[in-house]
């Protein structure tokens, strides 16, 4: 798992962006990656509530359990409004 911040700006408006990659190698041919991110005014994210918030997330989403297999999507099912 990676975890870094990086500054953004949106329509003038000053942001930080917390982003968490997780990586998992699905041998032989395949991987997973999971993106999550949290963005907050910059004037907001050193503030108690904010860190408070953050911690939390980085304890649930350190904590996530992937498969380790890569699944099987479903076949897709016929429309009902199809009799073919």
């Amino acid at each position: 798992m990676l975890r870094y911040d990086m500054p953004a700006e949106d329509r003038g408006r000053s942001l930080m962006i917390r982003v968490w990659r997780i990586l998992q190698a699905l041998p032989p041919n395949n991987f997973r990656h999971a993106l999550f991110t949290y963005t907050l005014l910059s004037g907001r994210f050193n503030q108690p509530d904010s860190i408070a918030e953050m911690e939390f997330l980085d304890r649930e989403i350190s904590a996530v359990q992937l498969a380790t297999v890569v699944g099987q999507s479903p076949s897709p099912k016929k429309p009902s409004w199809r009799p073919w």
